[in-house]
């Protein structure tokens, strides 16, 4: 769908960003921006009355919607020319640093930093973007969540990086 798209085109662009702040190596930057690109993928499973659905999802709904994260491993996961790190990405990009997310509830060192940027960018665009079932936030509300209701559920060295670096481009 057009969100998927879009939504996968910003967070490789939020990716980038937050790389090129961390001084990542060229290397990393683009295995970053592939990984955000993709990390999505497996949302092409995932029924459109799902994913386009207005009202909020039923339990059973909400668990189907959190498979796109297998489903796009599996489709990603023999691929020799497709790299491990991306192939991380794609499974663990809803993983958090206190071991709050899925699939497999993996946190902190866990998580590579390929893992990490991809998914405080994942966010942060989720939460500036309109939604059938919510309205986008603007970036300063997206900020504001994000040091505080979201601070342990993230690398804080990525978030303060983001944000430090992308509110510049929101005020003067």
């Amino acid at each position: 769908d057009d969100y998927t798209y879009f939504h996968s085109v910003n967070v490789s662009f939020y990716a980038m960003l937050i790389a090129g702040w961390l001084n990542l190596s060229k290397e990393d930057i683009k295995i970053i921006i592939q990984a955000a690109l993709m990390h999505d993928l497996g949302k092409v499973k995932i029924p459109p009355t799902l994913l386009l659905k207005k009202e909020k999802l039923t339990t059973q709904e909400m668990a189907e919607v959190r498979r796109h994260v297998i489903y796009g491993y599996k489709m990603v996961k023999d691929n020799p020319e497709i790299a491990e790190e991306i192939k991380d990405v794609i499974l663990l990009h809803h993983e958090r640093e206190d071991k709050s997310g899925y699939p497999l509830r993996r946190g902190g060192a866990e998580l590579s930093i390929y893992t990490k940027i991809v998914a405080v960018a994942d966010v942060y665009d989720a939460m500036t973007s309109e939604r059938p079932y919510k309205k986008a936030l603007n970036a300063f509300a997206a900020f504001e969540e994000l040091l505080t209701v979201c601070r342990t559920s993230f690398d804080v060295k990525i978030v303060d990086t983001m944000i430090n670096n992308l509110l510049w481009y929101y005020t003067g």
